[in-house]
């Protein structure tokens, strides 16, 4: 009787720690949560405020200091969307493309494979891939043949790995975007940006320089400082930003949001927890 009363006592210990746990760590991943969602409405708060000419890294917006809040701490990041190159618009970006591959030391053949994902026919170009190639896969899926909705879906075409997407410093994700318009914000965009849209390096280090002691605020200034041919591609405004929060509470709970926002009007294009 007293091994039997034992196994019991010991059997409802173990089932009281256990739920301990799981109701700490559901009270965790609340905090952690709402933690994630005011970096994201603080960084909502910046955007509708930024009364600047210009959108560039000097501002507010782009030097977020993490934060405590709450008995946590709050991690936000927001990038410029119009600083990027618009994957979507394949056909007239495909040279800029191509350039910016061999700027990255990636294979150019990932190109074609990019196009076939993206193009609504299911002939596939020289070093890419349609339906034939995706249904012969151990998990098979077809060909998407229409734009991009996010980035990650890039890991799905042919040749694409994490390390060519989340590479810290040459990661796509860094590069690409689908929310961008046909100009390119000549204040935000990463140096093998601008490298790739000019095809100088030289030229792209001094807009670097020149943006950092002095931003460009107008067409004016950018025509300045630009040949003519060259001066249609940028502009120093910007509307579609991506934001990344991350709520965190000592010494492992933490929670991500990721979204993309258009700043005017205010309006949420991607919206996903981590």
């Amino acid at each position: 009787m007293i091994s039997i009363l034992t196994i019991g006592v010991v059997s409802y210990n173990y089932w009281i720690r256990t739920k301990s746990v799981f109701a700490n760590n559901a009270v965790f991943d609340l905090k952690t949560s709402y933690l994630a969602k005011a970096g994201i409405n603080y960084a909502f708060f910046l955007l509708q405020n930024d009364q600047e000419p210009s959108d560039n890294l000097n501002e507010d917006w782009a030097r977020i200091e993490p934060f405590t809040l709450g008995g946590g701490k709050v991690r936000v990041k927001i990038t410029d969307e119009s600083g990027k190159i618009n994957i979507n618009r394949f056909k007239e970006n495909r040279t800029i493309l191509c350039r910016l591959f061999d700027v990255l030391e990636l294979e150019s053949g990932k190109i074609d494979a990019i196009a076939d994902w993206i193009d609504a026919d299911n002939i596939p170009l020289p070093d890419g891939a349609e339906n034939e190639y995706y249904i012969s896969l151990k998990h098979p899926y077809f060909c998407k043949n229409a734009p991009l909705d996010t980035i990650g879906e890039l890991i799905m075409i042919k040749g694409m790995d994490r390390k060519i997407l989340d590479d810290e410093e040459k990661g796509l994700i860094n590069f690409l975007t689908m929310t961008s318009g046909n100009e390119i914000n000549i204040n935000t965009a990463p140096s093998k940006v601008l490298e790739a849209i000019l095809n100088n390096r030289a030229l792209s280090e001094r807009i670097i320089s020149q943006r950092e002691e002095k931003p460009f605020t107008n067409k004016t200034e950018i025509k300045d400082f630009l040949e003519p041919t060259k001066t249609d591609l940028f502009t120093c405004e910007s509307n579609v930003f991506s934001l990344e929060s991350t709520g965190i509470i000592p010494p492992h709970y933490q929670k991500k949001i990721k979204a993309i926002i258009q700043k005017n009007p205010l309006k949420i294009l991607y919206y996903k927890v981590e």
